[in-house]
């Protein structure tokens, strides 16, 4: 990949308000320099209104397979 490239993993799910929930996958990063791996989690409103979300970073991430995480909790409001 290209130096300043950057690639999105999508994934849309209908949540339910004040639901708790834990976020996860695996990456490998093998030979890229400087390598910045975020793990969003994006809300929505019931009319596609961005509310709020939710980082993690982590920060150079190379030569093995590691687990991204998050928990949080859904505001009241979100659809999705």
């Amino acid at each position: 990949m290209e130096n300043n490239r950057q690639i999105y993993i999508l994934q849309d799910v209908i949540v339910d308000g004040n639901a708790s929930y834990t976020a996860g996958g695996q990456v490998r990063v093998e030979s890229l320099n400087q390598t910045k791996i975020y793990l969003f989690i994006q809300y929505f409103d019931e009319n596609d209104r961005f509310i709020n979300d939710q980082v993690v970073y982590y920060p150079n991430l190379l030569n093995s397979y590691h687990e991204l995480n998050i928990s949080d909790t859904t505001p009241a409001n979100a659809k999705r």
